[in-house]
């Protein structure tokens, strides 16, 4: 949890702006304490991407083909970020 914000800032330095895309599987959506692994939610990743500049272009609540015992645990979106005018 402590690299959170690091490694949305790391993500935007490594993506070319206007053409570069970022795919995050967001996994595990619970409400826990502790881990590994550590809880994690849509709005939490929501909140570090665009705050690292990033918008959301695809998002899908219901992944198709999880794998067993992660059904309804794991979100997919894919990020861009824009081009600087």
């Amino acid at each position: 949890p402590d690299l959170r914000k690091k490694w949305a800032a790391k993500m935007a330095l490594l993506l070319r702006e206007g053409t570069g895309r970022l795919a995050t599987l967001i996994f595990p959506i619970v409400n826990k304490a502790g881990g590994p692994p550590y809880a994690m939610s849509v709005d939490l990743v929501t909140d570090l991407l665009t705050s690292a500049g990033f918008e959301r272009v695809y998002f899908e609540q219901s992944v198709k083909d999880s794998a067993p015992g992660r059904e309804g645990k794991e979100a997919l979106a894919l990020w861009k970020l824009p081009a600087k005018k």
